[in-house]
């Protein structure tokens, strides 16, 4: 049994998908880059210089050649601020 059954978090989550499986477009703002891998088939990465598409967790982790999204997230501001 998945841990989170019954949080909040867990049910928006699957509201979220039942939404997206009936055709819905769905815009989610989260920090929470991990849930944002598994739950998401694209998202968009807001920096300073304006938001950039990735195909999913694994086309974040090769665009900043990492092997987690924390690692990805801190390249992607170090990198920014630079």
């Amino acid at each position: 049994m998945n841990e989170n059954f019954g949080s909040g978090t867990y049910l928006i989550w699957q509201l979220i998908k039942e939404m997206k499986n009936i055709g819905c477009t769905i815009i989610v703002s989260s920090h929470i880059l991990d849930e944002i891998g598994v739950n998401t088939d694209y998202f968009y990465f807001l920096q300073k210089s304006g938001m950039q598409q990735f195909n999913g967790m694994q086309d974040f982790l090769t665009q900043f050649d990492s092997s987690s999204p924390d690692e990805a997230f801190i390249k992607a501001t170090v990198l920014e601020a630079s």
